[in-house]
């Protein structure tokens, strides 16, 4: 009977679709095509629109509790139904998960940092929300400890990582005088600290990433300094291309594409040492760690004088990227999901 049930259980995946992300090969939007294409028949994917979310949430609230209606008609006592976004009131789905417990299975993953986690919910609302789960997934153990802190049992929540396509994202050959260093991403980074690198590394390029975001720190006005605002993913790929160190300047962090996609590109990873950041990354393996601007520093300056640490950290970074492949998450999702 377990055997059968296995064999005809769906996958419903609710995957909120952010404009900035939705046809990029880095979110979560493309990550369930990726596994509806992989596991045609078995995954299917119900999208959620966000535009104007984070005004009109309630409206989102009413439209995800009809989807919760009408999941209930749909599915079936063996499958499973998969919330792609949880604990984010934007897109709040814990109403799904209120009017599924009963009917059928529900799994959920959660990707923000703990800080903003705790921003949105109460210690007692994170156990309500949790607590018919069947699992609760996270890109990073930093976010398993917390929520095991919080009191959700520890096997009740699983560690897996950020995926990276990297039949997409490569690095390019290339030879260059002058060490370029990226800065991306907006998630609680720590921008206070860049005018100090750019000022002490003249002879060093440094391309800063902003995006969409409007609270953004003035940066010095130097020569060795570009400023790019919202990209279009190629766009962004080349400047990663042409870069060799991705520099990360975070007050915490969890799975991060920004992370994966660097290692995939051959960066050599600089990074705060917070977080989940040690899943990711070994400490002077495809790059380094630091805990204060000096560390970081003093980093930056050896990798500029050393081409063959620098070329040898490149190749670590391109080997680590594989461990975090989209075709291995598509593998453990089989195991996990469909126990095969």
């Amino acid at each position: 009977l377990l055997k059968f049930s296995t064999i005809n259980m769906k996958v419903f995946a609710v995957v909120a679709v952010w404009g900035n992300t939705k046809g990029n090969h880095a979110g979560m939007f493309y990550l369930a095509n990726k596994l509806q294409e992989r596991f045609a028949g078995k995954f299917v994917i119900i999208p959620t629109p966000t535009k104007g979310s984070r005004f009109f949430f309630h409206l989102y609230k009413l439209y995800n509790s009809l989807l919760g209606i009408y999941l209930r008609f749909l599915v079936k006592r063996d499958d499973v139904v998969f919330l792609m976004e949880y604990l984010l009131p934007e897109t709040e789905q814990s109403v799904i998960y209120k009017l599924l417990n009963k009917k059928c299975e529900v799994r959920a993953i959660a990707h923000l940092v703990p800080g903003k986690i705790s921003s949105f919910y109460s210690d007692e609302k994170i156990i309500e929300l949790t607590s018919k789960l069947s699992k609760l997934y996270v890109l990073g153990t930093s976010l398993k400890d917390y929520f095991c802190k919080k009191g959700i049992p520890e096997t009740k929540v699983i560690s897996t990582f950020h995926y990276v396509d990297n039949s997409y994202y490569k690095p390019l050959e290339r030879e260059s005088k002058r060490l370029t260093c990226i800065c991306m991403g907006n998630m609680d980074r720590d921008y206070d600290s860049l005018n100090y690198f750019i000022e002490q590394n003249p002879d060093m390029d440094f391309i800063v990433c902003k995006g969409k975001t409007k609270k953004f720190i003035p940066l010095v006005e130097a020569p060795n300094l570009k400023i790019f605002g919202y990209v279009a993913e190629d766009e962004l790929l080349s400047l990663m291309q042409t870069s060799d160190i991705s520099l990360n300047l975070m007050k915490d962090t969890i799975g991060s594409n920004v992370i994966t996609t660097s290692l995939a590109c051959g960066l050599v990873v600089l990074a705060s040492n917070v977080g989940s950041i040690r899943n990711y990354i070994e400490h002077n393996k495809e790059g380094f760690l630091f805990d204060n601007n000096e560390e970081c520093n003093s980093y930056l300056n050896n990798l500029n004088k050393d081409r063959l640490l620098l070329k040898s950290l490149k190749k670590n970074a391109i080997k680590r990227a594989n461990d975090f492949s989209l075709n291995k998450f598509c593998d453990w999702f089989n195991c996990e999901f469909y126990g095969k």
